[in-house]
C-alpha cells in the first residue's frame, strides 16, 4: 500500500494517464462522489466525457454520503481518496495493487456499486 498526496488537478491528470493508456485492454471502474461529480462536470467535463465514451471506461455517482471522495478499481490497483475527518477534500490517496487488495477493492466496489447511478453523460 502506498500513501500519497497530491492536489485535485494532479488526480485529474493521473486519471487521465491512467484510464488512455489501459482503456481497450481492460475495464476500468471509478465511483465519485456526489461533490467530486460537480467539480469534474465545473473543471474537468471534456476529458470526462471521453472517458465516458469509451466501453471501458465505467463512471459512477455515488448516492449516499461518502466517507471518500473517489475510488477507482481495475484488474491491476485500486485508488482511493479518503476525506478529512471534517469531510472534506483531502489530497492524500492510498494506491493499492496486491492480491488481496484487489480482492478487498472489488468487494468495496460491488458494496459501493448497490447505492450508485452511472454516469452517462456530464
Amino acid at each position: 500500500m502506498i500513501l500519497m498526496k497530491f492536489t485535485f488537478q494532479l488526480f485529474v491528470k493521473i486519471v487521465i494517464d491512467s484510464v488512455f493508456i489501459r482503456l481497450n485492454s481492460y475495464d476500468f471502474f471509478m465511483i465519485v462522489s456526489k461533490e467530486l461529480l460537480e467539480k469534474i462536470k465545473l473543471h474537468h467535463s471534456v476529458d470526462f466525457k471521453k472517458f465516458i465514451e469509451n466501453e471501458y471506461f465505467n463512471f459512477y455517482v455515488y448516492t449516499k454520503k461518502m466517507e471518500f471522495s473517489f475510488f477507482t478499481f481495475d484488474n491491476h490497483h485500486i485508488l482511493a481518496s479518503l476525506q478529512t475527518k471534517n469531510g472534506e477534500f483531502d489530497n492524500k490517496h492510498i494506491l493499492c495493487s496486491t492480491k488481496d487488495s484487489l480482492k478487498w477493492g472489488k468487494e468495496l466496489f460491488e458494496y459501493c456499486l448497490k447505492d450508485s447511478v452511472l454516469v452517462s453523460e456530464l
